[in-house]
């Protein structure tokens, strides 16, 4: 099925939690304050457009937002230093030797399909609760998402 992003997200959410680098994850932004005294992590969709198109079948590029939250004012840690060092680990491990498996060929750092690889980062206020945030932005090409014929 064309632009099904239901797998991606689920690599996606199955490598934050087996990452050891959060102490919580989901899919999509929380509603309310992470409950945990950690680093939390959220995968959500940016976009979704088709990458490459044969006779047999199609890939598409699945953008998705990889937010990881800080509790601001943690005073048991550098906020800032541990959501860079969050980015630093995400990112290596992404863009290394870690296998996100199944259809998900590549991430498109570059961005030869639209987006590229890329970090924000800003502040988001839960109910009175400040939290400082990162956004990766992952440009994944997906394989074999349907096939297409003649």
């Amino acid at each position: 099925m064309a632009f099904d992003v239901q797998p991606t997200l689920h690599k996606i959410l199955s490598y934050l939690e087996a990452s050891g680098h959060f102490g919580g994850a989901q899919i999509g932004d929380p509603i309310s304050p992470p409950d945990v005294d950690d680093l939390y992590g959220a995968a959500f969709m940016s976009g979704v457009g088709q990458a490459e198109l044969t006779l047999d079948a199609a890939s598409e590029v699945h953008v998705v937002i990889l937010r990881i939250y800080r509790n601001m004012l943690d005073e048991t840690v550098n906020v800032e230093m541990d959501i860079s060092a969050a980015v630093s680990n995400v990112l290596g491990d992404l863009l290394g030797d870690y296998d996100l498996g199944a259809t998900i060929r590549a991430i498109d750092v570059q961005g030869i399909y639209g987006a590229a690889v890329a970090v924000e980062y800003g502040y988001l206020d839960f109910g009175g609760k400040m939290y400082r945030h990162a956004d990766i932005t992952l440009p994944l090409i997906v394989n074999d998402v349907h096939t297409t014929a003649a």
